[in-house]
């Protein structure tokens, strides 16, 4: 089927498309992997027009992907250009059955009050905090605070840019969820992921892949900003 078609002339050439191409390629392997999610990134361009409730639709509809499966990565430039708006489309997104993330939590001045005034079922703890685990007791401390946070309001965690093992070992001892970064794996098109999920269902892992504990696979498609 072919991908939805953008329904204004200002959208971002790139970023408008950015859901189909998630979901498209992935939507067979998650009939045989159903654990299988796809986080796309937007910006403010692409989350403030009107039509975005009407294109993630269209896009769920003709991929048949499942709504639960596909989460969107939000940064706070999405709130700084109209707060109220952003509090409608995200209201009418959950309601689509998507996914929502604060992406970089713990950079800007705001976060903690975008948690209590919108729907995010997952936040994504900044790589600067990250990196710093293991060696800088501050950095641990923000992000067991932050693990903490985020489990009393029922939400889950993301922890970005991991690099060495002392930070997954870090991160697994935390009990975070998920985690992304290249010491577990680097970036790959869907074809190369589909054979990464052959080659554990078939028992072949590697230190690469490796998941945090309760995590499931998934695959970012970053758009522009």
């Amino acid at each position: 089927m072919p991908p939805c078609s953008p329904a204004s002339s200002s959208a971002h050439p790139l970023g408008a498309r950015a859901p189909d191409h998630a979901c498209t390629p992935l939507c067979p392997s998650q009939r045989t992997y159903p654990f299988l999610s796809v986080a796309v990134i937007l910006s403010f361009r692409q989350v403030l027009p009107p039509y975005i409730l009407d294109r993630i639709e269209c896009v769920l509809n003709a991929t048949v992907f499942r709504p639960e499966s596909l989460c969107l990565y939000l940064t706070e430039s999405v709130f700084m250009e109209d707060i109220d708006q952003c509090a409608e489309i995200l209201a009418g997104l959950k309601n689509l059955g998507v996914q929502l993330s604060l992406d970089d939590f713990g950079t800007g001045y705001s976060s903690l009050s975008y948690l209590s005034r919108f729907p995010f079922d997952i936040v994504k703890i900044d790589q600067s905090f990250i990196r710093g685990l293991g060696a800088n007791p501050h950095d641990t401390a923000l992000v067991a605070a932050i693990l903490s946070m985020a489990e009393a309001l029922g939400l889950s965690v993301t922890a970005e840019g991991i690099e060495d093992q002392s930070q997954l070992t870090a991160l697994e001892e935390m009990g975070c969820q998920l985690g992304q970064g290249f010491f577990l794996d680097r970036p790959m098109p869907a074809e190369a992921m589909n054979q990464l999920l052959n080659s554990r269902t078939k028992g072949r892992t590697t230190p690469q892949s490796h998941r945090l504990p309760r995590s499931d696979p998934m695959l970012t498609s970053t758009s522009a900003r």
